[in-house]
């Protein structure tokens, strides 16, 4: 990671994880379990959150898609578009910064505010 990302590294990498937990529990609830969704019971690459590091963000996609944005501060965005990010949505949907999420509940509703359409 670069330069001021380096320091949220570790951070970065345990939201990816709780992140994919909360998908992978999501998506068995709803019952999609077939192996487009789970290959021996990992999530497949189209619904693995990852992070891609930006000069100004962290971008944090599924798959080829765009979810959040993380700023250097540490602030979570929701996107409008690819490399946008939501002012509006982020003062509605109350991301916080990424130093607020250590527990799998909130890991859980971070991914629920991914679908928080306010507008």
């Amino acid at each position: 990671m670069r330069g001021v990302f380096k320091t949220m590294k570790e951070q970065i990498n345990k939201v990816i994880k709780g992140l994919n937990i909360a998908e992978s529990i999501r998506l068995k609830a709803e019952g999609c379990t077939n192996e487009c969704f789970f290959k021996d019971d990992k999530l497949t690459e189209q619904y693995t959150f990852k992070a891609i590091v930006k000069k100004k963000y962290i971008y944090l996609n599924v798959g080829d898609s765009g979810v959040f944005m993380v700023g250097l501060d540490g602030e979570i965005f929701n996107i409008k578009g690819y490399g946008k990010i939501d002012q509006n949505k982020k003062i509605k949907a109350n991301l916080g910064n990424i130093k607020d999420y250590n527990t799998q509940e909130e890991f859980n509703l971070l991914l629920t505010k991914r679908y928080n359409y306010l507008r």
